[in-house]
């Protein structure tokens, strides 16, 4: 984690209460797949990832008082993790969070809350949310687990906006011609044209 970003690992986790939900018709759902969780404080935000099986949610304990984060194991029924800072919530995906600490992005582990940052303006190539970052002149892909460039493209210098389509694990992109992107390894053809 980089030292610029304010958000600190709190020692003393929250207390959490957690009771099975009762779903309609008057039974406890199964397995806790509906779970009640009663947070120190009234929630801001949360997110739920089905592939951790972790709930991540915001508090403060005043109006304007530093946020506390916090990770939620379902199938551990505790508090793995708690963050103090200002953390705006994106997406979820795979295990981890993309978030914002101020307007710096970052890459957040949903198990155990470490994080790492991020350059501003990647985009996440659906379905599977591949992080790339288009430059001016090139493509990078970022690792999420280390916030690391995994392959860097030249591309050729393009005017206008720049326009994509994902087939398989490849990524068309327009942009002073044509260009395939292998999105594993960053290899591919291009086919230089005015655009």
């Amino acid at each position: 984690s980089s030292a610029w970003v304010k958000l600190k690992p709190i020692a003393k986790l929250p207390e959490v209460a957690a009771t099975p939900a009762t779903v309609p018709g008057g039974q406890d759902a199964a397995a806790w797949d509906a779970i009640r969780l009663t947070l120190p404080h009234p929630v801001e935000e949360a997110r739920y990832d089905s592939a951790s099986r972790m709930v991540c949610a915001i508090y403060r304990e005043k109006p304007k008082a530093k946020a506390t984060t916090l990770g939620y194991d379902l199938s551990g029924r505790r508090t793995a993790w708690a963050l103090s800072g200002n953390l705006g919530f994106d997406q979820v995906r795979h295990g981890r969070m993309l978030a914002s600490a101020g307007h710096t992005p970052v890459s957040l582990d949903l198990r155990n809350g470490s994080f790492v940052t991020l350059p501003g303006g990647l985009r996440f190539v659906e379905p599977d949310g591949v992080p790339l970052l288009f430059e001016e002149i090139s493509v990078h892909r970022y690792d999420l687990a280390t916030g690391k460039s995994v392959w860097n493209r030249p591309l050729a210098r393009w005017k206008y906006d720049l326009d994509w389509d994902r087939r398989c694990d490849a990524l068309f992109v327009v942009a002073g011609g044509l260009h395939q992107l292998e999105l594993g390894s960053g290899g591919g053809w291009s086919y230089a044209s005015s655009t």
